[in-house]
Parts: structure tokens; sequence; C-alpha cells
């Protein structure tokens, strides 16, 4: 058997040590390395993970053939062919072949059973991780602590999730929808933020990210330490990666970027600085535009009662007043979308919150179950 050989059998050992709770911190760490190796050792994970998850469920082992069964799982799972081998052996060779690698012997006779009660009754093998999932419906807010001591705020209409690999293996979580990141610092695991068309890493730091899949635009802004945010693709060449410091901003733009004959990008209101200039010129889809000087209470107080609004324009107000309220606005005339507002609000109702628009500009509201209807008014 050579150095390769032995080098798989050892790593499927240690995964059978970590399914079933036995790894010690170092082989936890020999894993880890050994899973950034290659996307064919991750995926060999998953299907010895699938199997031993299933297996579980199994009661009627004693009419298979352990021999058979073992074989049929290797030919199945594209498991190392060697070992398909040393089945051929003379029985008291194997038997001390079997001593050697006595957990993978018994993981595969489980896994047998798994192949055959699966091609019976038509079960798709499920994923071994269960997964935590945070749902935050309109009109919340939630805060919750990571395995690892990281500070999580998330926002309303938002879904965070990690599975339970998280802190033992990587640091890393799936969000749709908005969140504040208080990052508990671990150099030997990068914390990775995955939203639908960007991933953010950091170490330890603090920063807010806004990836609602309903809106044309992720933002992640720094409020503490360093960030890098590249863009999700499978083309190594065309990731986009950005790096971040303590009052900077990306904003990833999804989908295609309308450019003018210059090639340069039609002026887009998200992606504009505050002083109404473009920090980055975008010639490209899919591009990062860094903002520096950012005010990031501007977009990280939806987390606190103080409610600091700058020069927003109501449209844009009133998807955050939906979500915050878990009531659904329209508009009798589309110009009054355009009105700005600026102002804190310090914990207001949403009653506090339609009376201080009508004061503030010539609008005027109904309120009908949960819809929230915008008029102007002409009387003012």
């Amino acid at each position: 058997m050579n150095d390769n050989n032995q080098d798989n059998i050892y790593a499927e050992d240690l995964i059978i040590r970590f399914i079933s709770r036995k790894a010690s911190n170092e082989d936890l760490v020999c894993l880890r390395l050994w899973l950034k190796e290659s996307s064919l050792n991750r995926r060999q994970f998953d299907e010895i993970c699938d199997v031993w998850i299933v297996s579980k469920q199994i009661k009627r082992k004693n009419e298979y053939d352990t021999i058979k069964a073992w074989k049929k799982t290797l030919q199945s799972n594209s498991f190392d062919q060697h070992l398909i081998k040393s089945s051929k052996i003379k029985n008291n060779r194997f038997f001390i072949q079997w001593q050697k690698v006595a957990a993978i012997f018994i993981f595969f006779f489980v896994t047998g059973s798994v192949v055959t009660y699966l091609t019976r009754n038509k079960i798709a093998p499920t994923n071994f991780f269960a997964f935590t999932e945070h749902y935050v419906p309109y009109g919340s807010k939630s805060k919750v602590i990571l395995p690892d001591g990281t500070k999580v705020w998330i926002n309303s209409g938002s879904h965070l999730s990690y599975s339970q690999k998280f802190n033992t293996i990587d640091r890393e979580v799936t969000l749709d929808g908005e969140a504040y990141f208080d990052v508990h610092k671990n150099a030997l695991k990068p914390f990775l933020v995955k939203t639908s068309g960007v991933t953010i890493k950091v170490l330890g730091t603090a920063f807010n990210v806004k990836a609602y899949n309903d809106e044309k635009t992720i933002k992640t802004t720094v409020e503490r330490g360093l960030v890098q945010v590249y863009t999700n693709t499978s083309s190594q060449k065309s990731v986009e990666r950005a790096f971040l410091h303590p009052k900077e901003m990306v904003t990833y733009i999804k989908g295609s970027i309308d450019l003018n004959v210059d090639g340069i990008e039609k002026t887009d209101k998200d992606v504009v600085s505050e002083n109404g200039k473009q920090n980055q010129v975008m010639n490209k889809v899919n591009a990062l535009i860094v903002n520096t000087d950012v005010v990031t209470k501007l977009e990280t107080s939806w987390k606190d009662t103080r409610w600091i609004i700058e020069r927003e324009e109501l449209k844009d107000l009133a998807l955050k007043i939906e979500r915050r309220f878990n009531v659904k606005i329209d508009f009798a005339d589309s110009k009054l979308k355009s009105y700005v507002f600026s102002g804190i609000l310090d914990d207001e109702s949403l009653e506090q919150v339609l009376e201080i628009i009508k004061m503030s500009a010539p609008i005027r509201y109904t309120v009908k179950q949960d819809k929230v209807t915008f008029y102007e008014n002409k009387t003012n």
C-alpha cells in the first residue's frame, strides 16, 4: 500500500472519529487542514457523513453480507479502490488487515446496509450536519450569541443559519437579510458570512451586512477591524475583492449594470457616496464599489432604540418601515417617493413615525389593518 493510500485511510479514520465524537483537538486541526486541500476531500467528507447519519435509522443489519455490502458501498460512493482488493485476500490475511482498520471496516459494514436500504426504499440521504436557523419576522429584531461567542443582531425579515460544524471545522454563516456582527477573534478560524452575491471574511471585528434578496444591492459596512469582501463566482479569475477598514462600506450590485456609450456606469443612487460622487467607477457587471469616510451609525442604528435617518428618500424609508413595523406601504402618487427625510427616531411607534412624516412634508396617510397608504396633501 503506497503512501497516498495510507493518507486516504488516515483521512477516513479522522472523519469517523469526528462524526462519532471521538476526535481529539489534534484530530480536528488535521481534519480541517485536509478539508482545505481540495474540493475532492470535501466531497468525500460529505459522502461519508451522509451515509453515517442515515445508518442510524436502520435496524435490520443482520440480513446483509458484510463483504458484499462493503464492496458495493465502496463502488457506489467512489471510495478508495485499493480497499476493494483487500477483500480478495485469504481470510487469515484479511482479518489481520481488518484489525488495522477496524473502525473503517465497521463503518463500511454499516454503510453497506445503508446502500441496500436506500436502494430498496428509495430514500435520499440527508445532510449529516443539522442546521441552526434564526428567522426574524417583520416587526421584530433579535440578538443571538453564536457558539464561538460572536454576537449577532438580526434585523426584521432576515434569516441567519449555520451548521453544527460551526466553530469545530469552520465559522461560516449564511445570511438573507440584514445583521450586525461583533465577531469573537480567532486567528485559526476565519469568520465567513455568505450572502447571495458576496462572501465576507473576517478574523475578529464589528461590521454590518445588508443583503435582502428583494433588494438590488448588498452593502457591507465596517465599524471596527479589517474586513475582506469578495464576489461569489465559480471562476477564480473573475473574483473581485475589497479590503475594508473602519468607516468604509462596499456595495455590490446584483445582476447587470446599465452602461452609457462611453462604457461608464449611469448614475445609481445606491452606489453614490454622501458627497454625490462615486468613489470608484464601474465598467463591468457586479463590481464592488468602496465608499470611504462613511457615517457608520446610518447603517447600523437600526439595531438600537435611536434610529438615525439622513437624506433618505421616502421610497427607501418606506421599505424599512415595512420591515420594522410589519406593514405594507403603498403610494397613491409616485412623486411622493422622492421626498427626502432626515432625523432621529427614538423608539417611536408606527403612528408616531407616520405623524413625523406627515408634519415634515405635504403628505397625508391612511391606515387600514396592516396597510398604510401615502397621499399628497394638497391643502399644505
